[in-house]
């Protein structure tokens, strides 16, 4: 479900680290963006890192479970461009689903085919989540609107 395209850019937005590392809110991620689970921790599986190899396999993994819950949270998903669905699996993989929390967003995007995805982008953009990203948000805003950034909300501009 995620591109090659999108993939790309997912795993150039996470980097690869050898040994564990703070994300951008202070969790324990090794690897290619793998948040460290509870038994990750309890049994000290990365203390000595992980190579290349083994955390392209995990982000893989990784990768489907957020395709997964970013086709049950995202309403008329399947509907999407691919640009779209890549942006949004990205967020999900960043976040994790139950972090995705933009209700104005979302509200926008249950209109299905009415969706103002200008609008969408200034929810994105007018976030904390923006803040915590920088760059990723702008590269994800741009696949959703098709724009570099809204930057104000647009009333008229509609992109399908």
């Amino acid at each position: 479900m995620l591109s090659e395209k999108g993939l790309r850019t997912l795993s150039n937005h996470e980097g690869y680290k050898e040994s564990v590392y703070k994300d951008s809110v202070g969790k324990d991620t090794v690897g290619i963006g793998h948040l460290l689970t509870k038994e990750d921790k309890k049994t000290g599986r990365y203390k000595n890192g992980i190579s290349y190899e083994d955390a392209v396999k995990l982000f893989r993994e990784d990768v489907k479970i957020a395709e997964k819950e970013a086709a049950r949270i995202f309403p008329h998903f399947k509907k999407y461009s691919q640009d779209r669905k890549d942006s949004f699996i990205n967020m999900t993989f960043n976040l994790g689903a139950n972090r995705v929390q933009f209700p104005s967003m979302f509200a926008e995007l249950r209109k299905g085919k009415d969706t103002n995805w200008d609008e969408v982008g200034y929810h994105m953009y007018d976030s904390l989540w923006r803040k915590q990203v920088k760059g990723r948000a702008f590269d994800l805003i741009r696949m959703v609107t098709g724009r570099p950034y809204p930057g104000k909300r647009s009333k008229n501009a509609r992109i399908r």
